[in-house]
C-alpha cells in the first residue's frame, strides 16, 4: 500500500526514549560495515561506536535542527533531521526501515522539502552516500549532483534548475 494511502505522522525525537529505535534504524543504513565480514561482536561494537559518533556530530553541528520520528499508521518507520536557514533547507538525514522503503515515504518527504524550498525561493541541499540507490529517485525528483565529498555526493534542488543539471546520471 502506498504511503499516501496510510497516515504518515511525525513527532519530535526523545533521545532517551528513542535511542534503541534510532540505533536499530542506523544499523539498517550501514551496508558498508555489514559487508566487511567481521566477527558479529566486533561489528556490533563498531556499529555502536559509529552510531554514537554520528549522533554526537549531528547534535553539535545542527543544534537547532528539527529531529523527527516518522510513523506510518502509528508504527515508527524512520527519522529525519532538517536544518532550516533563511533560504536553505538542509536535509541532514533521512532514514527509513528497509521493510518500509519503496513505498513512497522518501519521495513524499523529499517532495515536501522541495515545496518548502520553492515557497521560500530557496534551495534544498543534502548529501547522499554514493552507493545509495536512492540517488536515482532524487534525480527523478529534480535534484542534481552538485559536488563530490569523498564517499558522498552533495545534491541540491533549486528553483529553475537547468534541466541538464537535474538530468545528471550516476555512472
Amino acid at each position: 500500500m502506498p504511503a499516501q494511502a496510510e497516515e504518515l505522522t511525525f513527532r519530535s525525537v526523545d533521545l532517551a526514549a528513542d535511542e534503541e529505535f534510532l540505533y536499530e534504524l542506523y544499523t539498517t543504513t550501514r551496508d558498508d560495515l555489514t559487508s566487511l565480514g567481521i566477527d558479529p561482536q566486533q561489528l556490533g561494537g563498531l556499529m555502536r561506536m559509529q552510531y554514537t559518533a554520528q549522533k554526537e556530530s549531528y547534535l553539535a553541528a545542527y543544534p537547532g535542527a528539527e529531529h523527527k520520528i516518522i510513523s506510518l499508521s502509528g508504527v515508527p518507520v524512520g527519522r529525519m533531521i532538517v536544518q532550516r536557514g533563511k533560504r536553505e533547507i538542509l536535509f541532514v538525514d533521512l532514514a527509513i526501515l528497509p521493510e518500509y522503503r519503496n513505498r513512497g515515504i522518501g519521495s513524499r518527504l523529499i517532495l515536501d522539502r522541495i515545496r518548502e524550498a520553492e515557497d521560500a525561493n530557496g534551495v534544498l541541499t543534502f548529501h547522499v552516500l554514493k552507493t545509495n540507490p536512492a540517488i536515482n529517485l532524487y534525480l527523478r525528483l529534480g535534484c542534481a549532483i552538485t559536488g563530490d565529498a569523498g564517499m558522498y555526493y552533495r545534491m541540491e534542488w533549486r528553483p529553475n534548475f537547468p534541466e541538464s543539471a537535474a538530468d545528471t546520471a550516476v555512472k
